[in-house]
């Protein structure tokens, strides 16, 4: 059951809100004691096979009845070695595509400083079916417990569930554009750069006088850009 924070947590957010609920240090808490076998004080966190024969469309479709962008998927999930005695695990899906890694993972540490575990991004794409130049992309964190912490719980013989982690996982759709991935944000800002670029250049140096200039040449001053001084002078000096 939710605890009471919890739930004024998620009443208060109406359909079509995005959060994050819980930050990497509850997730690992909530990792410990389920590695541990001991009760979890959250309904949000399910257990399921992420890496099993379902692609993530499949796997939440089932779960949810929807995979809506604006929501977190919380997963205890076992990870499998690709072989005996390995140390690396096996991040393929039986249905077709992988969890690619996106970083070698970032620690996570308490209030203290210590570490207490590990955070990786991950990322698997799907082909759309939504429209052209769209791609369907979920975005994974995948939390461990540091060696350290398992080593401590092995001693103690509290292990229950081996080789567990807990993963965050999030859809995004992303717009393409020459086989890139380009956000509708990042979109934007490449086209005003380049929109201001193109201005910029169609203005006299700056070492002539002001009197020589157009009336809408002299437009462009009305309401100048916080950035144009820099981008004039990248632009003198890639003409030198």
């Amino acid at each position: 059951m939710a605890t009471k924070s919890e739930r004024r947590k998620f009443s208060s957010c109406t359909i079509g809100t995005k959060f994050q609920p819980y930050n990497d240090q509850d997730l690992i808490s909530y990792l410990q004691k389920f590695v541990c076998g001991m009760p979890i004080e959250s309904d949000r966190i399910r257990h399921i096979d992420v890496y099993g024969n379902k692609k993530p469309c499949e796997l939440f479709q089932d779960l949810l009845g929807e995979t809506s962008t604006d929501h977190v998927n919380y997963i205890f999930t076992q990870l499998k070695k690709k072989s005996d005695g390995g140390k690396n695990y096996n991040r393929s899906i039986t249905g077709g595509g992988s969890w690619k890694g996106r970083d070698t993972g970032k620690p996570v540490r308490d209030k203290e400083g210590s570490v207490i575990g590990l955070k990786k991004t991950f990322r698997f794409d799907e082909e759309s079916d939504i429209g052209n130049n769209q791609r369907i992309v979920w975005s994974m964190k995948e939390y461990c417990l540091s060696d350290a912490r398992l080593e401590v719980l092995r001693q103690r013989s509290q292990i229950r569930h081996e080789d567990s982690v807990l993963c965050s996982i999030e859809k995004k759709v992303n717009l393409c554009k020459n086989s890139q991935d380009i956000s509708s944000s990042s979109s934007a800002t490449i086209y005003c750069g380049w929109s201001l670029y193109t201005e910029l250049t169609k203005l006299p140096p700056f070492d002539g006088p002001f009197e020589s200039l157009t009336e809408e040449e002299l437009a462009f001053f009305d309401n100048p850009d916080p950035g144009y001084s820099h981008a004039y002078e990248n632009i003198q000096e890639e003409n030198k």
